[in-house]
């Protein structure tokens, strides 16, 4: 929504962290963060409540992993995409701050047996969700290829004409994607398109190595920058993964990224 648009222009906006890797520290290995949706939304609410607490005043839906992958019947995505919207509201109102909501999607994974049509059509019907469920700022998290954003961003512009679209893609260390993408090819790409109104890295590496990244690219000037790194790298303990936590070493980075410009 405009609001949003308005308010990443203003100041620097704090968002909310990992829902799926707290999820599971916090309820449960066994499920998705997804799955609680549909079977214990107040956990869902519980962690968007912690987060808003925290200082986050934008958070996202809980659907990063809404899609036929985890729920092959389209009726359970849109009950979960529902009951996700349902709880994060849920979270602000009780939270009484003034919050910002973005709906959540993930990269579909597709199969070679998959045409770009088959996904197309259901990233559009995720949109669609949302959209009839009020909510009209998207969030597209960890993508590794750029040929989605551009289709999917002009969807969303189509559909809620007052809407913010932000695309956040995954790199290594490297400044790559899984799919070749680099770092500066990407922000060339993203500042061309009308339809994405911000744009940056999610996950993938850490708060330093997005920082060295970040501080070897030229960003147009008008450009809206994003960043989520990972508070750690991934550690795998007794055969589940694990992020290392040091939120003090973590903002002191941040404040750097920030500096950039994010």
């Amino acid at each position: 929504n405009m609001i949003l648009r308005d308010r990443i222009k203003e100041k620097v906006l704090l968002t909310d962290g990992a829902m799926g890797t707290y999820y599971n520290q916090k309820y449960s290995s066994e499920i998705e963060a997804e799955e609680a949706n549909l079977i214990s939304p107040e956990q869902v609410v519980a962690i968007h409540k912690e987060y808003i607490d925290a200082g986050a005043s934008l958070i996202r839906t809980n659907t990063f992993a809404v899609n036929h992958l985890l729920f092959p019947e389209k009726e359970v995505c849109r009950s979960a995409i529902v009951s996700a919207v349902s709880s994060a509201r849920k979270a602000v109102e009780e939270s009484g701050k003034d919050v910002l909501i973005v709906a959540s999607i993930g990269p579909i994974k597709q199969s070679a047996a998959e045409a770009d049509e088959q996904i197309l059509d259901e990233y559009q019907f995720l949109i669609d969700t949302f959209v009839e469920e009020g909510i009209q700022s998207f969030v597209f998290e960890t993508f590794s290829e750029l040929k989605w954003i551009q289709p999917l961003s002009e969807y969303c512009k189509e559909k809620c004409i007052c809407n913010c679209v932000i695309a956040q893609f995954s790199v290594n260390p490297m400044g790559y994607t899984q799919d070749g993408y680099g770092i500066s090819g990407i922000i060339q790409k993203m500042s061309e398109l009308e339809t994405v109104d911000a744009f940056g890295f999610n996950c993938g590496v850490g708060a330093l190595h997005l920082r060295k990244l970040l501080e070897q690219q030229t960003f147009p000037g008008d450009c809206i920058l994003s960043a989520l790194p990972n508070a750690g790298y991934q550690q795998e303990l007794r055969g589940r993964m694990r992020y290392k936590d040091e939120p003090g070493y973590y903002a002191k980075q941040m404040k750097g990224i920030i500096e950039l410009g994010a």
